[in-house]
């Protein structure tokens, strides 16, 4: 259990890990440890990097299912989310006593796929994409690319001609924790399976 808040009216939040990466809002009537036990607010894939109160709310940066951090309203009574407008990659948020004034950190990064020629030279853009591609893999005969992406929400693996043509994503596994390709020394399938 981390990430201890107090609520003006005694109410506890505070996140517990379920395993590494993998947090949910939980709540205590008080801090007071005779209290009625604790009750979850919130269950998935995500993870909370900031717990804060807004008012009777709480604010948090969650990432669910592997995506980018954004800034959400929790309300506790009625577990309703809402993710606050234009705070993609919003995280370590933190609001003022009256909920009126709020502190966040925005990063903005691009992660793409370069092409860099061993010999010395320019480096070249090989895909093109408004999120992240990571963790390329040439197959052994050199002519078709494995990679990771989460250009739609979650990361997936992806596959390629070596030119970064005839793109195609093989896997769904909404969220699952992903690894990096791996083909195996024949070129046949991949781990993980596409």
């Amino acid at each position: 259990d981390t990430a201890p808040r107090i609520a003006a009216d005694g109410r506890l939040a505070f996140l517990r890990n379920r395993a590494n990466g993998i947090e949910d809002n939980w709540l205590a009537a008080s801090w007071d440890a005779a209290a009625p036990a604790p009750r979850r607010l919130t269950e998935g894939n995500s993870v909370i990097s900031a717990l804060s109160w807004i008012g009777d709310q709480l604010l948090m940066s969650r990432s669910r299912d592997g995506g980018l951090p954004q800034l959400w309203l929790l309300n506790p009574d009625s577990g309703a989310l809402q993710v606050l407008p234009a705070t993609a990659e919003a995280s370590h948020a933190s609001a003022d006593a009256q909920g009126q004034r709020l502190v966040f950190s925005l990063r903005h990064r691009q992660v793409d796929l370069w092409l860099a020629p061993l010999a010395g030279g320019a480096e070249t853009p090989l895909l093109g994409s408004t999120r992240r591609d990571w963790a390329p893999a040439v197959s052994p005969d050199g002519q078709r690319l494995a990679w990771l992406s989460d250009r739609r929400r979650c990361a997936e693996l992806w596959l390629a001609s070596r030119d970064g043509s005839q793109t195609r994503q093989p896997t769904h596994l909404d969220g699952a924790y992903t690894q990096a390709p791996v083909w195996p020394p024949d070129g046949g399938a991949l781990w993980p399976p596409a």
